[in-house]
């Protein structure tokens, strides 16, 4: 009876504390386009990386109700050696890669290419509070370290929820 009590009270522990990112999303190099064709993409390189994948997950869970972005490691296979290479041409250890959202051009109404999407290499501090601030910055995004809304987001919140509304004809 005290063995139950102790694998209920381990089952309590696991479901009501254990973060939901502990299960950090993995990409393969295919699906890059598909993410960046409507999200910024936040990517750890290797997953042997303890922090790196610490703060990933931690970002995982400050970005989860943010459509716009999206925090992945790279399924390390054949397929993703060519981005490694790229980003280890020069000789310099890259752990994080960003991929802007892809903005399409509404400014022709011919047919224009598909624009190409360029990752950049993150070569700043890797914390939580310095890249929450860096997706901010570069997705349009509001979130804190906690993954609340800041106040300009609770605004933007705001205005957006007002905005655009057609009322239904009676």
């Amino acid at each position: 009876e005290d063995t139950q009590m102790k694998l209920i009270i381990f089952f309590f522990f696991l479901i009501f504390f254990s973060s939901p990112s502990q299960c950090l999303r993995k990409i393969h190099s295919s699906e890059i386009e598909e993410i960046t064709s409507n999200k910024c993409l936040l990517l750890g390189l290797h997953d042997d990386n303890e922090l790196i994948m610490f703060v990933l997950r931690e970002l995982e869970v400050v970005f989860h109700n943010e459509n716009d972005v999206q925090i992945a490691a790279l399924v390390n296979d054949s397929e993703s050696s060519l981005i490694l290479e790229n980003f280890y041409s020069d000789k310099v250890l890259t752990e994080i890669i960003f991929y802007p959202k892809i903005k399409k051009d509404r400014t022709c109404l011919l047919m224009s290419p598909e624009p190409a999407n360029i990752a950049k290499r993150y070569q700043g501090i890797v914390s939580t509070g310095v890249l929450v601030d860096y997706l901010n910055e570069h997705c349009n995004t509001y979130r804190t370290s906690s993954g609340s809304l800041t106040s300009a987001g609770l605004l933007h919140q705001q205005i957006m929820n007002n905005q655009f509304r057609l009322q239904k004809p009676s």
